[in-house]
């Protein structure tokens, strides 16, 4: 069997990585799911069960690793395809429908915090722009203390998507292979 893709931390660095999200959270419990169609949540288990659940197997633990959900159960998760720093690990969003339906949503988790704080319930709709409640910018004011430049636009979101797409391998071959 091949090692692990996961980086040298395990699920330690991931828990660093997103040490500041979870605490935002904990302090805005009203920051979700309404406003950000988004809920944190990292299963102290490293989330195996909740992958192995969702692709009806076992095996693929070791390369997704589940930290959000979404209002209609689609999960976000690490992507541990390649061996790079943890920060750097495309996210992929696992639609509750199936994995055909499932995607690269960032090249990392800081285009990911960017997307999010575009305050898009659907990344790829901007008619699916959420109202903007005092969560949203709260979250958004936050997300700029993390080293994120600027709240992408529509148009910014759609590139950081496409661009997560050409440049990550492709998930949907990738589970298609893993799945069989």
């Amino acid at each position: 069997m091949p090692p692990s893709p996961r980086p040298a931390g395990g699920q330690q660095g991931i828990e660093e990585l997103l040490k500041p999200l979870a605490a935002w959270f904990k302090e805005h419990p009203s920051g979700h799911p309404d406003a950000l169609n988004f809920v944190f949540d990292l299963p102290t288990d490293g989330g195996g069960a909740l992958i192995t659940s969702w692709a009806g197997k076992a095996g693929l633990e070791k390369y997704l690793v589940p930290f959000g959900s979404t209002r209609n159960g689609s999960l976000y998760a690490f992507w541990f395809v390649e061996e790079v720093r943890v920060e750097r690990v495309p996210i992929v969003l696992l639609d509750s429908e199936g994995a055909d339906y499932s995607f690269v949503a960032a090249k990392s988790y800081p285009e990911f915090l960017a997307l999010l704080a575009a305050g898009l319930e659907d990344f790829d709709d901007p008619e699916s722009a959420l109202p903007n409640s005092p969560e949203l910018f709260a979250f958004r004011e936050w997300v700029l203390t993390q080293g994120i430049a600027k709240i992408p636009d529509f148009a910014e979101v759609t590139t950081i998507t496409n661009e997560a797409f050409e440049e990550t391998p492709d998930l949907l071959e990738w589970l298609e292979e893993k799945l069989a």
